[in-house]
């Protein structure tokens, strides 16, 4: 139950209470006579004890987990929020929901909490003055312009402490604020309850602080209705037609209607922990952490189940931080731009973690990567510093060869088996039925996801693994990708004995059992490192200019500007892992959407047409030089982006107790980005273009673009932690939908549904 003061308790004898209302009606039932009532009578007595029983015990939980609680805060500042009430004559007008300031560094937001009270968010530095504090309280005021340029910001001489206990109302302390009390009022909230939100209030004033009336307390974001029992909020995911958790979520909570029932964002109670324990007992924040993956490694079938009910603390964190349970039970989503806007601005607040159960698993395939790492973690620093050159335009220049080429290879193979259904109208078959050549394709995933891998390994790499020319032979893929997808789907729990081995798993003793998949894994993996040393080697010993400028050479031999250390030997492995993670399945699934899309759309198509053959202008192939003319294609793509994104979520962590968008959130919480709901949010997304589902690559005009929210759209990320080629892939899905809709015309499969699933790899 939420009360006033925004905290959320559970309560045993409410708990008993309402199994106790349960009594009279389980007693009418088993009058009503029948073994069958009296069995449904029994469930029902014993559910009810159940729940009592495991409400109790998870109240006393929490309540020791909340009195351990004794940090939060952030070690460099105060994490302050000054109260400024405002004349009846002054409006907020100009100040929105969430105001981001550039006055000063310490300001940081200004929030709406009344019509007549905003919040000010500061980060003081310790060792700045108080004197100090107070300026930037008033130049947060003059940037908000409040009332108007005609009327002066309130002058600001004194800061007043709030005081807020369990058994008494909040009150407003009489003594203004003097040097050396901020420590003491830090102090004050590390001996509360840890059920507060470790930042000061202070109430501003012009006088003396007898007339202020203190605020209420900042509230979390609200509940997304009710949490079952064990279950939590996992119903939501399982309440749709998508196979994707995420994308049933986004509908049923924020629907394209725009009926937020919870507002834009909410949270949700997870069926299970996320930082379970609460406690970092190492001697560093990453000591627990490294010793599970070490484990995990090492292939300890326990430490799997350790990391399934995650004990470990989430690396990131001070030594011996206890979180209150919130971080542990709930996680807040959001499809709000400007809740983005905010995380994007404040990075040290909220920054990216690789640190819970299901990204552990992961990583014991893809190591510390690019992608898949924390961004406090160095190996991270360095490669972000290194990485990114690699797919800066100069470069991506350089690979239009290969990626064009690449492109080619796929048209050959799809022609050769138009040559053949054009042999079989020669032979007497009817092609398509109306005597015109056609084929139909089954398997667009393999030969793109084909195309993509070569194209990435080969422009990182130097390795041509021709695998569009082995599916189109009706070959297996290269070794290189097949053990590639293996690791990725046992790692992220798509493949498991049943899936890989059928009805063999389910005989005792058989041997087709969880520990052989394990096994397989530990081999496919170190078959990986192997190809890859190769890599390693032979990028060392080329003489070619090419081979001297791949990522691979980048990696060994040049030095990272912000950490000025080369990428570890032992983590390139991890890093070629992210590069395929990242430039080769989500390239391939959101082209496989974009040709559906286009085939269902024919004007579309027309005009994407058009656009192709005029910027070919009469040419067999297109030039580097080409690709930026083919906007509409883009706009295409992107759209198709919107619709179907590859990656369903994007991840925050809290670093320390804050505000975020107006709500407190704790130490530890997770925010989560969909980006299904973040773009199909009809604030951004509907209006003139009508049904935010609908697909009009128009939302993508140079003009609407500019006209919309600029955080609306994040299909590659966000922040430091954007995909760094992006621009990579728009080149490659560019020229690829040029070359092939002058080849082909894509025909879609009458009565087809157009679903996002993970059958065919990792991504949607």
């Amino acid at each position: 139950e939420t009360f006033e003061d925004g905290n959320t308790r559970f309560d045993a004898e409410r708990a008993l209470a309402k199994a106790a209302k349960i009594l009279p009606s389980m007693s009418s039932i088993m009058r009503s006579g029948g073994s069958g009532s009296f069995v449904l009578a029994t469930l029902a007595a014993i559910s009810s004890c159940f729940l009592a029983s495991s409400t109790a015990a998870t109240q006393r939980r929490r309540r020791r987990q909340i009195d351990r609680r004794a940090g939060g805060a952030p070690p460099g500042h105060f994490e302050i929020v000054v109260y400024v009430s405002l004349d009846t004559d002054q409006t907020t007008t100009t100040v929105t929901t969430t105001t981001l300031l550039r006055s000063s560094p310490a300001a940081i937001a200004a929030y709406v909490v009344s019509p007549t009270t905003i919040a000010i968010l500061v980060h003081h530095p310790k060792q700045e003055s108080v004197a100090r504090l107070i300026q930037c309280v008033e130049d947060a005021l003059l940037e908000l312009n409040l009332g108007g340029s005609a009327m002066e910001p309130p002058c600001l001489h004194q800061l007043f402490p709030i005081f807020r206990t369990d058994s008494h109302p909040p009150s407003v302390s009489t003594a203004m604020i003097e040097e050396g009390m901020l420590e003491a009022c830090e102090s004050y909230l590390r001996k509360r309850s840890g059920n507060d939100l470790h930042i000061i209030e202070l109430a501003a004033a012009a006088d003396d602080g007898n007339k202020i009336r203190p605020p209420p307390p900042l509230r979390p974001f609200p509940v997304a209705g009710i949490a079952i029992p064990v279950l939590g909020h996992a119903y939501l995911s399982l309440m749709g037609s998508y196979s994707i958790p995420q994308y049933n979520i986004a509908a049923n909570l924020f629907p394209p209607s725009g009926k937020y029932a919870y507002g834009a964002t909410a949270r949700l109670k997870k069926s299970f922990p996320g930082i379970k324990g609460l406690t970092n007992n190492g001697d560093d924040d990453n000591s627990r952490l490294t010793e599970l993956v070490d484990d995990l490694r090492a292939g300890d079938s326990k430490a799997r189940q350790r990391a399934d009910h995650s004990d470990v603390i989430a690396a990131g964190f001070p030594p011996k931080t206890v979180f209150h349970p919130d971080a542990e039970e709930f996680v807040t989503l959001t499809a709000n731009a400007e809740v983005v806007r905010e995380l994007l601005a404040r990075r040290e607040d909220f920054p990216k973690l690789w640190n819970r159960p299901n990204q552990l698993n992961l990583q014991r395939f893809t190591e510390n990567g690019l992608f898949t790492s924390s961004e406090n973690s160095e190996d991270w620093k360095t490669a972000h510093a290194l990485l990114p050159r690699a797919f800066n335009e100069l470069r991506i220049r350089q690979y239009a060869s290969t990626i064009i080429r690449k492109t080619g290879v796929f048209i050959e193979q799809w022609t050769a088996q138009l040559v053949r259904a054009l042999h079989d109208i020669e032979e007497g078959g009817t092609g398509d039925g109306t005597g015109n050549a056609s084929f139909y394709i089954d398997n667009v995933p393999e030969f793109l996801t084909a195309m993509t891998a070569d194209a990435i390994v080969e422009c990182s790499f130097g390795l041509d693994l021709k695998n569009v020319e082995r599916i189109g032979a009706g070959e297996p893929a290269h070794d290189f990708v097949r053990l590639f997808r293996f690791g990725m789907g046992y790692c992220s729990g798509l493949l498991n004995p049943a899936s890989e081995y059928g009805i063999k798993s389910m005989i005792p003793f058989s041997g087709y059992d969880a520990d052989r998949l394990e096994c397989a894994f530990r081999a496919a993996k170190r078959e990986l490192e192997g190809m890859v040393e190769d890599m390693v080697e032979s990028a060392r010993a080329s003489t070619d200019d090419a081979a001297k400028h791949s990522v691979m050479a980048s990696m060994f031999n040049d030095r990272a500007s912000a950490t000025g250390k080369r990428v570890r030997l032992r983590g390139i492995f991890g890093h070629v892992m992210n590069l395929m993670i990242a430039g080769h399945e989500t390239t391939a699934a959101t082209l496989g959407f974009t040709m559906q899309l286009i085939a269902e759309h024919p004007i579309v198509e027309a005009r994407c047409l058009e656009e192709a053959r005029r910027v070919l202008n009469g040419k067999t192939t297109l030039d580097a030089k080409d690709i930026p003319k083919l906007t509409y294609i883009e706009q295409t793509f992107r759209e198709a982006l919107r619709l179907y994104s590859p990656v369903v979520e994007l991840t925050r962590d809290v670093a320390h107790d804050t505000i975020l968008a107006g709500h407190r959130v704790f130490q530890g919480e997770r925010v989560s980005v969909l980006t299904r709901a973040l773009h199909t949010n009809p604030e951004y997304w509907g209006g003139e273009f009508g049904d935010p589902l609908s697909f009009n690559p128009d939302r993508f005009h140079p003009d609407a673009v500019a006209a919309r929210h600029p955080n609306a759209y994040h299909p590659w990320g966000f922040g430091s932690r954007a995909c760094i080629g992006s621009q990579f892939a728009l080149f490659e899905a560019k020229s690829f939908l040029a070359l092939m809709l002058v080849h082909f015309k894509w025909i879609g499969k009458p009565g087809y549904r157009l679903m996002p699933a993970y059958e065919k790899g990792t991504a949607s």
